[in-house]
């Protein structure tokens, strides 16, 4: 009639508790979580995929072009004779800029200073697209 039942391990009785103690819909998240890391680390050790072509490290590429932001600093560098040269005139570029702040106002110095000043502005910033535009086109 009635069959006595073995007592639980101790193994048993951690998992029971566990079990009571997590709610079943979260278990069931993080399962599908951790399975599908897993497949995807397996996934990727049994098949790395392939983000670029071959390359041989050892050869140049022909055309070495900065991104664009530095293309006119780029332009100046390649146009020196020799790099130290062009090194030193981006340094004058932004030993300029930090001395924009201490040249006087034209407007109270020069008749017609508001005028020379925006054409300068304007005259910097077209250069410096140009200068851009011309190292990538080369």
């Amino acid at each position: 009639m009635f069959t006595p039942q073995k007592e639980p391990s101790y193994f048993e009785r951690v998992m029971l508790n566990i079990e009571r103690s997590i709610d079943p819909r979260i278990l069931g998240i993080v399962t599908t979580v951790f399975i599908c890391v897993g497949l995807g680390v397996a996934l990727v050790v049994l098949q790395p995929p392939r983000l670029t072509d071959l390359y041989d490290p050892f050869l140049t590429p022909l055309k070495v072009i900065p991104e664009w932001y530095l293309l006119p600093a780029f332009g100046v560098v390649k146009a020196a004779p020799f790099k130290l040269l062009g090194l030193g005139f981006m340094g004058l570029v932004v030993g300029g800029l930090f001395l924009l702040p201490f040249i006087p106002d034209f407007s109270k110095r020069l008749p017609g200073g508001r005028f020379l000043g925006r054409s300068l502005f304007v005259a910097v910033h077209i250069a410096v697209a140009a200068l851009g535009i011309v190292t990538l086109l080369e």
